[in-house]
């Protein structure tokens, strides 16, 4: 039987730091028996991921002892790997990659923010730092999926951490990026309210 998490070849296991990402990560090592030697899980930090999300990778990658590569996009189209600890906090990529564009915002239409700073970032490590030249990537599993249920969601969910978020409805309004132009207005004044109102 045909199982999608098998990997038999270079695969870039992409981490974005949600529990829909993080479930994929734990399907992977269910179904490979742990992190297979050809396969690496990398995430890309904006600056403007909410701290509880950062928190979680660094907390997924010590309790199933599997490294995440932490990458930050630099001006001029490099990259940085950085840490938990000297990870950006306040958009500093988000910054240069619009420095980048000459200060020309992203937007419905053009969402060059997350193919300059995730997509690309990752495809420019992978080349540049393993020398990789071929790849399968595995994206993730969108949440409402993940309540068609199954012996690995079950697993999954006797975790004992979680992503210290609200989650309301299987959703939450504070996930990456923290103010991303795709958020409702609404949404957006009301994560501000909550910021400023302790």
């Amino acid at each position: 039987m045909y199982d999608p998490f098998k990997i038999d070849e270079p695969t870039c296991i992409s981490f974005s730091f949600g529990r829909s990402s993080a479930l994929m990560r734990w399907r992977v090592l269910d179904a490979n028996g742990g992190l297979p030697s050809d396969a690496r899980v990398l995430a890309c930090n904006t600056g403007k991921e909410d701290e509880a999300s950062l928190k979680f990778g660094e907390r997924l990658s010590r309790e199933w002892c599997v490294p995440i590569t932490l990458l930050e996009y630099r001006e001029g189209g490099s990259f940085e790997v950085v840490t938990f600890r000297t990870a950006s906090r306040n958009g500093e990529p988000f910054d240069a990659v619009i420095r980048q564009r000459g200060g020309w915002l992203p937007n419905p239409v053009s969402r060059y923010c997350s193919s300059e700073l995730k997509t690309r970032t990752m495809h420019r490590y992978l080349r540049q730092v393993l020398g990789w030249i071929d790849w399968e990537t595995l994206l993730g599993i969108r949440a409402d999926e993940t309540r068609h249920g199954g012996p690995g969601r079950r697993r999954w969910r006797q975790q004992p951490f979680g992503l210290e978020l609200p989650n309301i409805g299987g959703g939450t309004a504070h996930g990456n990026c923290t103010r991303c132009f795709l958020k409702t207005l609404g949404t957006i004044v009301s994560l501000e309210k909550e910021a400023h109102d302790p």
